[in-house]
């Protein structure tokens, strides 16, 4: 049986959402803000032993400001995770151990 999991709903859309609709009007000082609540999210998750994998701005979701990370569907509960580099890697939001050593690590 899969799990299934519920979660609030976001009315501010995702974050690539926002920038996409309004890319002039978000200020540095709000996308470094943005950034650091989702950085918050991860935090949570590797205290927990998770490795979100999927981490892009079409997963982080926003209510009343708050940046809300998404998508759990690659979500994994480890504490080291070899990546397998038969399949492809999006660039754009590896982190650099990842690119280092193949395998992230909470």
């Amino acid at each position: 049986m899969p799990y299934l999991l519920v979660m609030e709903y976001c009315d501010g859309g995702s974050v690539e959402d926002k920038l996409r609709a309004h890319p002039k009007k978000i200020t540095i000082p709000k996308r470094v803000d943005m950034c650091t609540q989702g950085s918050y999210g991860l935090e949570y998750l590797h205290s927990r032993d998770c490795i979100h994998r999927d981490i892009a701005t079409r997963n982080c979701l926003i209510d009343k400001g708050i940046v809300k990370l998404a998508d759990f569907g690659m979500c994994r509960a480890t504490t080291v995770y070899k990546i397998d580099l038969s399949k492809p890697l999006n660039v754009r939001w590896l982190a650099p151990e990842v690119s280092f050593f193949h395998r992230a690590k909470c």
